[in-house]
């Protein structure tokens, strides 16, 4: 009914098909490529001009970089300045001995004794020799006792038989229990025994801190 009623859609549908075709081929020919080519060709020539047209200031890049430059040096030089003043500015600590003196540092209840106890201990060693230091006291003592038995008994087979006096002087010594004779000066040892010095008149003999005189 409708091909007799409309015989012209009969033929209007072949028509129009063809016509897409057309268009879908047009689409994908090489023509229509090459048309888009040239148009991006152009666009982008165009855009080249554009940015020729448009160079950098460098004048103004420089004053830019200028002032930026001249920023940082004063930001660097104001910290610099506040770092120093600060530096001078460090608090000082001070610290008070609550009432004691500085040598008894130590607490009522410690176990240890006071610091100036043990600065004299120190004072009263000698540091050259064990035991405590000698002093005048216990030197004069020791002069008025007179040598030890341990001395007499290293130096009694000596004996001092001359002296040969000069700015260097030799004193001539006997042993009496190897029978010999020797010639010594300052500092010499005869076994244990050292020549401590030599006089005009006698000649001072030591043996384990200890000095004793042959005449």
């Amino acid at each position: 009914m409708n091909l007799i009623e409309n015989p012209k859609a009969k033929n209007a549908s072949p028509l129009g098909l063809s016509g897409v075709r057309q268009h879908g081929l047009s689409l994908l020919s090489l023509g229509a490529w090459l048309g888009r080519a040239s148009f991006s060709r152009e666009l982008f020539k165009k855009w080249l001009k554009d940015l020729k047209r448009r160079q950098l200031d460098v004048k103004a890049l420089n004053k830019a970089l200028s002032v930026s430059v001249a920023a940082l040096a004063i930001y660097f030089t104001g910290n610099s300045a506040i770092g120093i003043v600060n530096t001078k500015k460090l608090p000082v600590f001070k610290f008070e001995l609550s009432g004691k003196e500085s040598g008894d540092v130590f607490q009522e209840g410690s176990f240890l004794k006071a610091a100036s106890y043990y600065l004299e201990k120190v004072r009263q060693r000698d540091i050259f020799q064990l035991g405590p230091k000698k002093t005048e006291d216990s030197k004069e003592e020791a002069a008025e006792i007179g040598p030890s038995g341990e001395i007499l008994e290293a130096t009694q087979h000596l004996r001092l038989v001359g002296i040969s006096w000069s700015n260097d002087p030799d004193a001539m010594l006997e042993d009496t229990k190897a029978l010999k004779t020797f010639f010594v000066k300052r500092g010499q040892m005869l076994g244990d025994v050292r020549v401590q010095a030599i006089f005009k008149d006698k000649v001072v003999l030591s043996y384990r801190g200890e000095e004793t005189e042959l005449r």
